[in-house]
């Protein structure tokens, strides 16, 4: 939990509270508190640059736009009282807007408008030591809400999505204080409901990695679509099935399956059982298979391997081997016979006596 920050100070020995409000102060959220947090946007998080102010989307404007050394874009949502729960909506939605942004002019019009500098030129300016030919802008939104006090239940949502989901999202609590005496001072202090510095989220790095690590080995596989989730797949004979690779970081494991799913899914399914694969699928995978029929259209096949830091970069080869070679045997192993049992009709009588069969 977030810790509470008063201020008093001391005059005449004695201490007088100078904690205020922006409302009191007659300071308004987007004349006052916009300009400060974008001269010196550390504040809010550390590396990160700011390119528009005011940015409109089809969902309204958003208050800051930045971008991480990473590349990414960061959503900055800036209230000047308590942050409701809506905040969050609010920035989820700007956040999918920007992620619709799939080329880089839309950044470099914002960019250029705000800075007076062209993306690429305001990126290396303030992050001279990226590695800027690998950087691909706004594959990943994060998300900052600003304000000065915050909903419980939001600060509940924030934790939960951060923890369990690795949605890059934080909340930044500021205080203001404005001294007294001859001379004035106006501070601004900060709490944050995360750790300032977050991970880039490791599903993109990870899948990025293993991606790479096919190409190397001339892997027929390809897959295709987000690589932002645990699970990345591609579709074998005419999408009866899905064959991917998992990772379960909290579990220690990684994971080679097959789902199978559609009306169908269940025949696929005892058909691929009562095919010998167990014996047939080689170098002693086959009795290690796991076989999950619970869901009624959704039919799994799976090997795991324990006891495996996800997070251990140094460790990525090996898992990557092995989900390499496993996915090759997986896919040697059903393809052929997925596309058999597909030119045997299900619904044909044969095939539904065998559906009836022991039950």
């Amino acid at each position: 939990m977030r810790t509470e920050i008063k201020a008093w100070q001391i005059v005449n020995k004695k201490l007088i509270p100078v904690n205020t409000t922006l409302e009191h102060e007659g300071i308004k959220e987007t004349y006052d508190l916009e300009p400060w947090l974008a001269s010196n946007p550390e504040i809010i998080g550390t590396d990160i640059l700011i390119i528009g102010r005011q940015v409109q989307t089809n969902s309204g404007p958003i208050d800051l736009l930045g971008l991480d050394r990473s590349g990414n874009t960061v959503i900055i949502e800036l209230k000047r009282d308590e942050l409701p729960r809506e905040s969050l909506a609010q920035a989820i939605d700007y956040a999918a807007n920007v992620a619709e942004w799939k080329d880089n002019g839309k950044l470099n019009e914002i960019c250029l408008g705000y800075t007076k500098k062209e993306l690429d030129d305001a990126f290396s300016e303030a992050f001279p030591d990226a590695d800027q030919e690998n950087i691909n802008y706004n594959k990943t939104q994060r998300i900052i809400v600003v304000g000065f006090d915050i909903e419980s239940s939001l600060e509940r949502m924030i934790e939960w999505l951060s923890d369990s989901y690795r949605v890059n999202i934080n909340a930044i609590i500021l205080s203001y204080v404005k001294t007294r005496g001859n001379e004035e001072h106006e501070l601004l202090m900060k709490t944050s409901i995360m750790p300032d510095v977050l991970e880039p989220p490791i599903y993109p790095l990870y899948w990025n990695a293993f991606i790479k690590f096919l190409q190397e080995h001339n892997s027929t596989l390809k897959f295709t679509g987000t690589r932002q989730w645990a699970y990345i797949g591609t579709t074998i004979r005419k999408s009866i099935a899905n064959l991917g690779a998992h990772i379960y970081i909290k579990r220690g494991k990684i994971a080679v399956q097959l789902y199978i799913t559609g009306p169908k899914a269940e025949y696929y399914f005892e058909q691929l059982k009562k095919d010998s694969i167990v014996n047939q699928i080689g170098n002693g995978i086959g009795s290690q298979l796991i076989w999950k029929g619970s869901a009624e259209k959704t039919k799994s096949v799976s090997l795991f391997k324990e006891d495996v830091d996800v997070e251990d970069r140094g460790n990525w080869p090996e898992q990557h081997q092995w989900l390499y070679e496993n996915l090759e045997v997986f896919f040697k192993a059903f393809d052929e016979r997925i596309k058999n049992i597909g030119d045997i009709d299900p619904l044909a009588d044969d095939s539904a006596e065998y559906l009836n069969d022991g039950k």
